[in-house]
């Protein structure tokens, strides 16, 4: 095979293999009914989605394409991309930032945060999660600051802490981490359509599953064996030193 065949056959694959075209091949919609694999839920204009992660952008395309944009009422894609589409009426793009936390992440978050909170009951909330999303939308939880927050993930995302363990601390100090997000939306139905890049598919570990209800792991237990004493910040040792994992996972 000469190398132009070579590459041409590359890019098709890559084409192929797209959030967007992966989107586009598992959904199907006929006559006001979304199938998802065998799953068929009635569309009836009543589509609000948010897309969050590094493929919100590829992935809210493909859905789009799938349904057609007079089926969705509202949208909202949180993308790192350095060029976004412009926003319209129906649909916000919102810049954020990855892999560091940044002020983009905690005005992200609440945007999202504020989006599903006004979502109508009647309106199906369908999520397209990607990794990533940890980084790009953060707010953390009352008495804790979005400066100590991130001064914390900073210090952990390069201390060789393994990347699931890190999003079980940012679930900890996160209002819309580990479901906190579907607890806050006033949708009846959310339907959560994941890319995975977790390493075992663990979906509540994607983008720290902030529409997927997970069981709760004390942090303390993370940071303990982990030897990450050290690294919590004083304004936040009381807070590790006094956590109930009840009420955290009441929030």
């Amino acid at each position: 095979m000469n190398p132009y065949s070579i590459i041409k056959l590359f890019n098709k694959t890559i084409i192929k293999s797209s959030p967007e075209n992966y989107i586009r091949n598992k959904l199907n919609f006929n006559k006001d009914i979304l199938t998802i694999d065998k799953k068929k839920f009635k569309i009836n204009k009543n589509i609000s989605a948010i897309a969050f992660g590094k493929a919100s952008s590829s992935m809210f395309k493909g859905l789009k394409n799938v349904v057609g944009i007079k089926n969705i009422s509202e949208a909202l894609i949180i993308s790192h991309m350095e060029k976004l589409p412009h926003s319209t009426k129906k649909i916000e793009f919102v810049k954020s930032s990855h892999p560091y936390v940044s002020y983009k992440s905690y005005k992200a978050g609440k945007k999202i945060l504020n989006f599903v909170r006004n979502i109508k009951e009647t309106n199906k909330l369908i999520v397209l999660v990607s990794g990533g999303g940890s980084a790009m939308i953060s707010y953390p939880i009352e008495n804790i600051t979005f400066r100590q927050k991130k001064y914390f993930l900073s210090k952990l995302l390069v201390s060789g802490t393994p990347e699931r363990e890190v999003n079980i601390l940012r679930k900890s100090l996160s209002h819309i981490k580990g479901g906190g997000l579907a607890e806050a939306s006033k949708s009846k139905e959310i339907i959560n359509l994941i890319l995975s890049d977790e390493r075992s598919h663990k979906f509540d570990a994607i983008s720290s599953g902030p529409t997927i209800y997970s069981p709760g792991i004390n942090p303390n237990q993370i940071i303990k064996k982990y030897n990450l004493k050290s690294l919590v910040p004083n304004e936040l040792k009381f807070f590790y030193s006094s956590f109930d994992l009840k009420i955290a996972r009441g929030k």
